[in-house]
């Protein structure tokens, strides 16, 4: 855990140095500062600061919560947990925030919302982010919102990655990338001082847009995906939804296009910057829609397109299933086919046609080992969700009697190549007596330069009762590709599941249907 710099800690000077402390050591100052804008916020800070203080950061770091002028116990709670706290008594995020920048000690300031709770490796993930690298002078990560009570609150945890998604399709036409979201960012404190600091012009929304755009004049800023933050939906909740959704667009196209805050409109009388705005909403709103349809193509929750079993029923008991794709790959499917014996789980294994032509042995030894196997498409083509009846038909029909061939069983079970699925693409292969399978658990174990430990811990942290892990024992169509991350990573994520109480069962037990036809 790395070394943190809070005032109601006792800790010796040679491991930390906050408040002015500077040490000779350069090795032991603060290489981030957490700022946290708080306005009345004692129900949810706490939870916010504990998941600082859990990190599992090398370096010293501070927290620091700068006190929004709050009328609560905000400042008494953060001081009780040890963060320094700060006055700002002009309200609004941007003077918070500036006045956070102001205090940071820190060489990297990073910035999170105080009903934001960040994983353990948030902190090492914004460091192995920027670095010593001059270049990079922001970093940026996914945002997933927790679902609230009502519809309203229910909505951002389901269009959160459509509008990522939409802001970097948007930015990348108008040639301004560097997306920051308010909420799960960190930037290089003397490139923010040099851009001019956060504007105190701006409110609120469109506060993170404008300050990218100045700091991608000065550097570059990176989008990491593994630099995750879990935020409430309350804003959506308590505010009009479409007035809260049109200053957000709004907001953000008019910075992206003109580089000035929406409120400047009112000073602008000329007809043809007002009539490019309107077109540049109207294309915004127009590229929602394709990527909405790609999102919800890819998305393996999503039951738009049609029927798909993404995870089990909700039992009392903890039960979770494995599956493989895109084998069979050897020696790996063997040596992942001997780790499930040594650990007395069956296993679901989703073979791709081709592969199992090539290791015909390996797919009878699949059966005779007591797992179940599933059709995983011929050749795992991006293109085949998107083809004719007949060509879809003939694919899965294929490695149907492939399988068939080898192992005298007629599989009940398929699992789209990719996880990509199209509404005619599901009625095609559901019209062949298919129950569609997809997954809740995975992570990209499928990349060879994954580190298995990390593969193992992104595992870990998703399983939940009646879920379904999908790990990889091949790729694609190719033969001989290196599994062994994977191979190293399955007793990790075994063990760990098992420790927490989680019994291994098959697809079929899990999702109560039939494995054969």
């Amino acid at each position: 855990m790395g070394v943190l710099a809070l005032t109601c800690l006792d800790l010796p000077d040679d491991i930390y140095y906050n408040k002015g402390r500077n040490m000779a050591n350069p090795t032991n100052r603060i290489k981030i500062s957490v700022v946290i804008p708080a306005l009345n916020e004692e129900r949810y800070l706490p939870n916010c600061i504990q998941s600082l203080k859990s990190q599992n950061f090398e370096h010293p770091y501070e927290i620091i919560v700068v006190n929004n002028n709050s009328t609560d116990r905000t400042a008494e709670v953060a001081s009780d947990m040890g963060a320094t706290v700060v006055l700002e008594p002009h309200i609004g995020i941007t003077w918070a925030r500036q006045k956070g920048l102001e205090t940071a000690q820190g060489e990297i300031v990073a910035c999170v919302d105080a009903d934001t709770v960040v994983p353990k490796d948030w902190l090492q993930q914004i460091y192995h982010t920027l670095g010593d690298d001059d270049e990079i002078v922001g970093a940026s990560g996914k945002i997933f919102y927790t679902k609230g009570d009502t519809w309203k609150g229910k909505l951002p945890a389901l269009l959160g990655s459509v509008i990522l998604y939409s802001d970097m399709a948007f930015r990348y036409l108008f040639g301004k990338p560097g997306t920051l979201w308010g909420g799960n960012f960190a930037v290089r404190k003397r490139a923010v001082i040099k851009a001019g600091g956060f504007n105190k012009k701006i409110k609120f929304f469109g506060e993170d847009t404008e300050l990218s755009l100045r700091l991608g004049k000065i550097g570059k800023i990176k989008f990491n995906k593994k630099q995750l933050a879990y935020t409430s939906p309350r804003r959506f909740e308590s505010q009009p939804l479409l007035k809260t959704f049109w200053s957000l667009i709004a907001n953000f196209v008019w910075l992206v296009m003109f580089e000035r805050d929406f409120e400047s409109r009112k000073r602008l009388k000329f007809p043809l910057l007002k009539k490019s705005f309107r077109v540049a909403l109207y294309t915004g709103s127009i590229l929602i829609v394709p990527i909405a349809l790609v999102f919800y193509a890819f998305n393996p929750a999503s039951q738009i397109y049609g029927k798909v079993y993404s995870a089990g029923f909700d039992r009392k008991e903890k039960v979770i299933a494995l599956t493989f794709d895109d084998g069979p790959d050897e020696p790996y499917t063997s040596e992942v086919l001997k780790i499930l014996d040594d650990y007395h789980i069956k296993a679901t294994f989703f073979v791709i046609g081709k592969n199992a032509e090539y290791y015909p042995s390996t797919v009878k030894e699949i059966i005779k080992h007591g797992h179940i196997i599933g059709n995983h498409s011929y050749s795992h083509s991006y293109r085949l969700p998107f083809e004719s009846k007949n060509k879809i038909q003939e694919d899965v029909l294929k490695t149907e009697n492939i399988i068939y061939r080898l192992t005298g069983r007629k599989t009940g079970l398929y699992r789209p190549p990719h996880g990509l699925r199209t509404p005619w693409f599901l009625k095609d292969v559901q019209g062949m007596h298919y129950s569609i399978i997809t997954w809740n658990d995975m992570t990209d174990d499928y990349d060879s330069a994954e580190d298995s430990e990390e593969i193992a811990q992104a595992i870990i942290k998703k399983a939940c009762a009646d879920g379904i892990i999908d790990l990889h024992d091949g790729k694609d169509s190719s033969h001989g590709i290196n599994r062994s991350n994977t191979v190293k990573a399955l007793p990790l994520i075994l063990t760990q599941l098992k420790k927490e109480g989680y019994s291994f069962v098959t697809l079929p037990d899990l999702l109560q249907i039939s494995a054969y036809k």
